[in-house]
C-alpha cells in the first residue's frame, strides 16, 4: 500500500511513510492486525500480495467493509477456493451488468412506445418533447 493511494478518513491522522511492507515474520505483528487498525483510517487499499486467500477477507470482516475499495494484485499462489471465490463474484457482477442493461433497454422501448401513443392521441396532431432528465 502506498500513502499516496490512501487517504485519511475526516478527524482522523495518517502516520508512516510513503510504502508499507508488512508480513507475518515478525511474531507480535501480523499482517491482519495491522490491516485491521488501518481500516480505521484509510479511505482504500491497494495490496499486492504473493499469496491470497479470500479468507483473509472473511477475517477481516467488519473491517474491510469500511473502506471505499480495495484494489488486490494477485500473485500466482491462489488457493482453489479463493479461484471459485473470486470467479463467483465475477460471474454475478457480469449478471447484475447485463440484467442492469437489459432494464435499461426495457425501459426505453416503454418511454418510447408511451411516447408514441401520446402523440398519436394528442389533438391537432401536435408533437409532444418530453424532458426525460430525472426520470431515470
Amino acid at each position: 500500500m502506498t500513502s499516496s493511494d490512501r487517504q485519511a478518513k475526516p478527524g482522523k491522522s495518517s502516520r508512516g511513510g510513503d510504502v508499507f511492507i508488512v508480513d507475518n515474520s515478525d511474531a507480535d505483528w501480523k499482517v491482519l492486525q495491522y490491516l485491521r487498525e488501518w481500516t480505521e483510517i484509510a479511505e482504500s487499499f491497494d495490496i499486492a500480495t504473493g499469496y491470497f486467500d479470500i479468507g483473509s477477507l472473511v477475517a477481516l470482516d467488519g473491517h474491510w467493509q469500511k473502506l471505499d475499495g480495495i484494489r488486490i494484485l494477485l500473485g500466482d499462489e491462489v488457493p482453489r477456493r479463493t479461484q471459485q471465490a473470486l470467479l463467483a463474484g465475477t460471474n454475478q457482477t457480469a449478471e447484475n451488468l447485463d440484467a442492469s442493461l437489459e432494464r435499461e433497454a426495457l425501459h426505453a422501448r416503454i418511454v418510447d412506445c408511451v411516447m408514441r401513443e401520446v402523440q398519436r392521441r394528442i389533438p391537432n396532431r401536435r408533437r409532444l418533447t418530453l424532458n426525460m432528465e430525472g426520470l431515470q
